[in-house]
């Protein structure tokens, strides 16, 4: 599964937001890819990463996502039309300078081959 995290910051800076960032990704326990950092307009910073965790179903990677959400915050809001995606909203996050966390993951379906070697028709 291929997580999107996006952390609304208070810092004042942006090496400020990277290492608030960092705190937080070390708290979750995961290794982000292609973090991007940006101000926000309404004060402090915007950061958006992504991170790869391996899973075998959809299922189990909702309950891998919600878990990883639950050890950087609390009071998760969950919305989304399940079947196809999973987005978690928290204003309570668990490290200090982190205003908001958004976790969101979309399904991908990956078409399965007829190993048979039979085709319809």
């Amino acid at each position: 599964m291929n997580l999107h995290w996006r952390l609304f910051v208070s810092a004042t800076t942006e090496p400020a937001a990277r290492a608030v960032a960092s705190r937080h990704f070390q708290r979750a326990q995961v290794e982000p890819s292609a973090l991007a950092v940006a101000p926000y307009e309404k004060g402090g910073f915007k950061i958006d990463a992504h991170s790869e965790h391996a899973t075998a179903s959809w299922p189990e990677s909702v309950v891998a996502a919600i878990a990883l959400a639950q050890r950087a915050g609390h009071g998760w809001s969950l919305s989304g039309l399940i079947i196809d995606e999973l987005s978690l909203w928290s204003t309570t996050a668990s490290t200090a300078g982190i205003e908001a966390i958004e976790v969101s993951l979309q399904r991908v379906e990956t078409p399965v081959a007829d190993e048979s070697g039979d085709h319809p028709g």
